[in-house]
């Protein structure tokens, strides 16, 4: 009898990454590798972008999840600027939900 593959979690503890300008981001990974999204340590969506830096997510005009003008940055390092946006951009989990949609159809 055949046996069901697998789902594999996403690493359970977080990782440091380096963005292009030499600054450590320290990320959370979530959900398997059907369904998955990234967060910073405090719980901000951010998506990869063309020069695989990280930026913080926002919701398109298609609904797809994309970068911002952004750039992720640790909670410290963060200027008034990237403040200002994050105040206004969802934390919760309704942004989440809306990355696994966008995952799951592909």
């Amino acid at each position: 009898m055949a046996q069901r593959p697998q789902r594999v979690p996403a690493a359970p503890f977080p990782i440091t990454v380096a963005q292009s300008d030499g600054v450590d981001l320290v990320i959370r990974l979530h959900g398997d590798e059907n369904m998955h999204f990234v967060t910073t340590t405090d719980g901000y969506v951010i998506v990869e972008g063309e020069n695989g830096d990280y930026f913080f997510g926002k919701v398109g005009k298609d609904n797809r999840i994309i970068p911002s003008k952004y750039r992720a940055r640790n909670e410290e390092l963060r200027n008034k600027k990237t403040l200002r946006y994050l105040r206004k951009m969802a934390k919760d989990e309704r942004l989440k939900k809306d990355v696994f949609v966008f995952e799951s159809y592909y």
